[in-house]
C-alpha cells in the first residue's frame, strides 16, 4: 500500500467517523448512511472552524482520542488482524495491550493525517441494505481537489452504544487484510505477545518524532 493510498485511508476514517458526545442519540437512532453523513458534516465544519485544531498536535491527539477512537471497535479489529487462532491461545493480558497498542498506533496516523486537511469531500451512494440489521455497509466516493476519485465501503457494525467502525476498503485495499498481511509473519514467529511488543515499538518511535 502506497502513502497516498494509507493517506486517504486514514483521511476518510478521520472525516467521517469524528463527532462529539453531544451526539450520542443520534448515532443510536440514525440509520448508517444517515451517521455516517451526520458526522462528516460535523467534522469538516469542525475542522473548517478552528485552524488552530489542524495547526496544533497537542490539541488535535487530544481531539483524535476523544472524538475518533471510540467510534472504532478496535478490539473486534485487532481479533480480525490476529486471526482466531492467535486470538484463542493469546492471554487477556495480551488481547487488552494488543487492543490498547493498537489504539495509540490509530491515534499517530489519525492525528497526522488531519493535519493535512485540504478541503477534500465525500459522495455517499444510496443506502441499499436493512436499516435494521446488525451489521450494514455504506459506499461512497472520495474527492480530493487535483487527484483521483475513490471509491470507498465503509463496514459498521451496530451496538447499544450506536454504530462503530469494524472495516474499510478505500481504492479496492481493504484495511484489515492489509494489517492481516504486514502482521503476518509477527504473529506466526511470536503470536500476539510479539505483535504488542512490535507495535509498542513503533508507537514509542512514533511519539519521540512528535516531540521534536
Amino acid at each position: 500500500m502506497g502513502p497516498m493510498m494509507i493517506k486517504n485511508i486514514l483521511l476518510f476514517f478521520c472525516l467521517v467517523i469524528s463527532i462529539s458526545f453531544a451526539h450520542a442519540e443520534i448515532i443510536v437512532k440514525s440509520p448508517p448512511d444517515a451517521f455516517v453523513q451526520n458526522v462528516i458534516n460535523e467534522t469538516i465544519a469542525a475542522l473548517n472552524a478552528d485552524p488552530v485544531l489542524v495547526q496544533s498536535h497537542e490539541k488535535l491527539s487530544v481531539y483524535v482520542e476523544a472524538n475518533i477512537m471510540n467510534h472504532f471497535d478496535v478490539a473486534y479489529m485487532a481479533k480480525q488482524i490476529v486471526g482466531q487462532q492467535a486470538f484463542n491461545v493469546a492471554s487477556d493480558t495480551d488481547l487488552a495491550n494488543l487492543s490498547d497498542e493498537l489504539k495509540l498506533f490509530y491515534v499517530h496516523f489519525f492525528t497526522k493525517t488531519l493535519s493535512e486537511y485540504k478541503d477534500q469531500t465525500v459522495k455517499f451512494l444510496p443506502f441499499e441494505g436493512n436499516v435494521d440489521a446488525d451489521e450494514a455497509a455504506v459506499n461512497g466516493q472520495l474527492f480530493e481537489p487535483g487527484d483521483e476519485t475513490i471509491s470507498f465501503n465503509f463496514r459498521l457494525k451496530k451496538y447499544s452504544s450506536g454504530w462503530k467502525v469494524i472495516n474499510i476498503s478505500v481504492g479496492g485495499i481493504d484495511l484489515i487484510k492489509t494489517y492481516q498481511s504486514n502482521f503476518k509473519s509477527i504473529v506466526r514467529d511470536g503470536g500476539v505477545a510479539r505483535l504488542v511488543a512490535e507495535l509498542h515499538k513503533k508507537n514509542l518511535a512514533l511519539a519521540a518524532m512528535k516531540s521534536k
